[in-house]
């Protein structure tokens, strides 16, 4: 019933991905359909999902004609945007993990902000949360319109640059010609450049909740194996060639733009070793990335002309030795931990 749906008039379309979500996806349905702001369509991916998640979203569908449902093989976060996207029919698109939730004025607070603005795409915080308590990070102040090449050097200079999706709300003709690679477990980083550089109005605002789950185990951000190095590298360099093709190769030869993708690869890879659930072939992991040109280039340069931070320390510390750097790894955690008690 919900597959055969079509709201062509819709504003806004959420597409929600599934993957062996069900302890978490009634909650995250509830607050969708809840939405003070009408005018949306809600695009369910179930992406191959061997528990009860796709009895969970057939159920839904019938409650709320707005609900769209594809059923596909398991191929990937990136496979389930995309599938979502080519059947989107909304002037604007956001997407919304499976395992999170919005509140219930987020659409309507976005909607205004896009319109009254005419932005291209508002950016907003996140409020995370690790099943204990909520943490709220004030990133974003609401600003005026800025081009998304301005805001992309801006955020990666002062820091404040997140690569991810769920905090993007876009106007879908933007993006109609940018899909999630497929074969990456790094598809936001991709999928945001590209996006924020065909932006000519970039709007930020700190009014919308958005309630992010981290920790959760089984979560692929919270997993490491020896691919991910050498993956979040090769997306990195599929996007430069992606800005070659557009004669953009001044974004990437930018000293933030460098030294964001080493923060970056800090953040999303090498923490990882020392926090992760799961950490697979970690010896030869940490020796492969020592090894490798490319990134021995970018941490070389990162660390004579990178800002002094916890990221600079540690990448001194990597060099110096595996060890050195775990022990400041867990200082850097427990310190984390102590300041969010």
């Amino acid at each position: 019933m919900g597959e055969e749906y079509n709201q062509e008039a819709s504003k806004i379309s959420i597409v929600v991905p599934v993957y062996n979500v069900q302890p978490y996806l009634e909650k995250c349905l509830d607050f969708l359909i809840r939405q003070s702001q009408p005018n949306i369509e809600i695009i369910v991916v179930n992406d191959g999902s061997t528990d009860n998640s796709l009895d969970i979203i057939h159920r839904y569908a019938l409650k709320d004609q707005r609900i769209r449902v594809i059923d596909k093989a398991n191929e990937g976060l990136g496979a389930a945007r995309n599938a979502g996207l080519k059947i989107s029919t909304g002037k604007y698109v956001m997407f919304v993990d499976a395992d999170d939730w919005i509140s219930n004025e987020a659409c309507n607070k976005l909607l205004s902000i896009a319109e009254n603005s005419n932005a291209d795409v508002v950016i907003f915080d996140l409020t995370f949360y690790d099943n204990k308590r909520y943490i709220t990070r004030e990133q974003y102040q609401t600003q005026t319109a800025i081009s998304g090449e301005e805001y992309l050097l801006s955020a990666m200079r002062n820091g404040g640059f997140s690569p991810t999706v769920c905090n993007k709300f876009v106007r879908r003709e933007i993006i109609e010609n940018i899909f999630f690679p497929e074969d990456t477990k790094h598809e936001d980083i991709y999928f945001t450049i590209l996006s924020l550089l065909e932006c000519k109005r970039v709007v930020t605002t700190n009014d919308v909740s958005y309630y992010y789950r981290i920790n959760r185990l089984g979560s692929l951000t919270n997993m490491l194996n020896f691919e991910d190095f050498q993956d979040i590298l090769n997306i990195y360099k599929i996007i430069f060639s992606k800005l070659e093709d557009k004669d953009m190769n001044y974004i990437y030869k930018n000293q933030f733009f460098l030294l964001n993708i080493v923060e970056r690869i800090n953040m999303e890879v090498l923490l990882k070793l020392i926090n992760g659930t799961r950490v697979v072939d970690r010896d030869m992991t940490v020796f492969n990335l020592r090894s490798n040109p490319w990134f021995k280039s970018l941490a070389k340069y990162y660390i004579r002309h990178g800002r002094l931070s916890k990221h600079r320390i540690m990448l001194i510390a990597f060099f110096i030795s595996p060890r050195l750097f775990e022990s400041l790894g867990h200082l850097y955690y427990a310190a984390q931990k102590a300041r969010k008690k």
